[in-house]
């Protein structure tokens, strides 16, 4: 949603938590803020108030907008968006299967 971003950039824009945010998503009445670095969660939990009276600002700008594209919520959370590395997934399956094979070499030797 171009709305939902441009509302996260401008909550964020006296901050420096602008240049790693990665994303933002309402879930159920929740605006969730993703970032990569614990840093940054710590920094937005810290400097919550700055943060929600842009969104006030926002919301009072673009409240017809928001209406019609009926976005709600009552909480702002910030959560990490890390994401496991493909090559970790890998060796983490491959790791399975491996468990799995000798598993049915034990089961097999009985």
């Amino acid at each position: 949603m171009k709305l939902l971003k441009e509302m996260s950039e401008y909550a964020l824009k006296d901050s420096c938590l602008k240049y790693s945010l990665k994303g933002a998503s309402i879930e159920y009445q929740t605006l969730i803020f993703y970032f990569v670095s614990p840093n940054d969660q710590t920094y937005f939990n810290n400097n919550l108030e700055p943060i929600k009276a842009n969104l006030r600002e926002f919301w009072k700008i673009h409240a017809k907008e928001i209406k019609q594209n009926g976005i709600y919520f009552t909480d702002v959370i910030a959560k990490l968006a890390q994401k496991e590395p493909k090559k970790q997934m890998d060796k983490d399956l491959a790791n399975l299967f491996d468990q799995l094979r000798e598993a049915i070499r034990a089961r097999d030797e009985l």
